[in-house]
């Protein structure tokens, strides 16, 4: 049965304690299946939050409302309702399980002062059901950096003719005039498959939300003398986290084709 809630998510300091009404709520799980909150953006403010979560199943007639708060605080159905429009981030549920988004530009907290850089946030999600705030276990952090928002951790899978679903990850390390580069792994968790520190390269420009001159150097040294290989492609940026790339290549185990990549940053 679909429920008809109200999604609030607070944006606080972390904090050990944090108390979302007057009286301590029941903390509920279940919820959220899945949430990402990543600092997409150089512009130091809210607009740089970039938002994914998914619900475990659709609710109805609800909409999520943000609101920025920061220190220990208390937050209340009261608090909410006295906010003004720069302080509150509204996203119509329309009955769906995900939803993806950013915070818009220069949001102010519920004290009515701009976000900061280098400091810690934590995204807290509280369900309003039936009138009554109830708080979950569902929590994710972000931090306002200056660095680009390709730079992170990415996890995927590699397909091929060869290969079918076979996880891959990479760490984008450097982001200079839209050249982006980094190490790839043929494993599911940043480590090297073949003896070396990593499974080689790979580079790309950025042009908008396209890819272009991607390039995997592979290098395994305890795989078949080495297994040298190179793989070229194109592709796009898909939500700001998510490396789309369509590739061909030739290494020690014949001619790749048809090749598909995605990459979908973690952190």
């Amino acid at each position: 049965m679909r429920k008809k809630f109200k999604i609030i998510v607070c944006l606080s300091l972390a904090s050990a304690l944090y108390n979302c009404s007057k009286d301590e709520p029941d903390i509920i799980d279940g919820i959220i299946e899945s949430g990402k909150v990543l600092d997409v953006g150089n512009n130091t403010n809210s607009s740089d939050i970039y938002i994914e979560l998914a619900l475990q199943e659709p609710f109805i007639n609800s909409n999520l409302i943000l609101i920025i708060a920061k220190d220990k605080m208390s937050i209340h159905e009261s608090d909410i309702a006295g906010l003004s429009p720069n302080q509150i981030h509204e996203v119509d549920m329309a009955d769906q399980v995900k939803v993806k988004f950013r915070l818009k530009e220069d949001m102010l907290d519920i004290e009515n002062n701009p976000l900061q850089t280098n400091i810690k946030y934590q995204l807290v999600v509280i369900i309003r059901a039936e009138g009554n705030l109830r708080l979950t276990r569902h929590q994710f952090e972000v931090t306002l950096t200056n660095s680009h928002y390709l730079l992170g951790d990415y996890l995927g899978k590699w397909n091929d003719n060869i290969y079918t679903d076979f996880p891959v990850t990479a760490k984008i390390t450097n982001v200079n005039n839209n050249f982006a580069s980094g190490r790839f792994f043929y494993s599911g968790s940043f480590g090297a498959c073949c003896g070396g520190p990593d499974d080689g390269a790979i580079s790309f420009q950025i042009d908008d939300e396209a890819i272009t001159n991607f390039r995997y150097d592979q290098n395994l040294p305890n795989y078949m003398g080495g297994c040298p290989g190179e793989y070229n492609g194109s592709g796009i940026v898909e939500d700001f986290s998510q490396l789309q790339i369509s590739f061909s290549g030739t290494d020690c185990d014949g001619a790749h084709s048809g090749g598909k990549m995605i990459l979908s940053r973690i952190k």
